[in-house]
């Protein structure tokens, strides 16, 4: 099996604007507001990288989640994510699922 990048590899592999963006909403925990104003860029720009970014987040990790059978806590360890946030991700997506499936 291959494996799989870590965020930390997946945020450094993007451009450089999507991933001083990602950088400073994921691990400075500055606001789209802050960043705005930090990189004189409008704000609308920032709230749609940090989308974009939650959105292949959510991917990777519900990927990880039922196509290669990973626990939560595997997927924690494995993108360097707090479990809970793993946990999120996959109660929203199955949420979203059932909704769909109307299960």
């Amino acid at each position: 099996m291959e494996k799989s990048p870590t965020l930390a590899q997946v945020i450094a592999s993007l451009p450089e604007e999507e991933r001083v963006i990602l950088t400073l909403h994921y691990l400075r925990a500055l606001s789209s507001a802050q960043i705005s104003d930090l990189l004189k860029v409008p704000e609308s720009s920032v709230v749609a990288v940090i989308t974009a970014g939650k959105a292949e987040e959510e991917r990777v990790i519900l990927t990880l989640h039922y196509l290669r059978a990973l626990s939560s806590a595997q997927i924690s360890d494995l993108l360097k994510v707090p479990e809970s946030s793993v946990v999120a991700v996959i109660t929203a997506g199955k949420a979203r699922l059932t909704a769909r499936l109307k299960i």
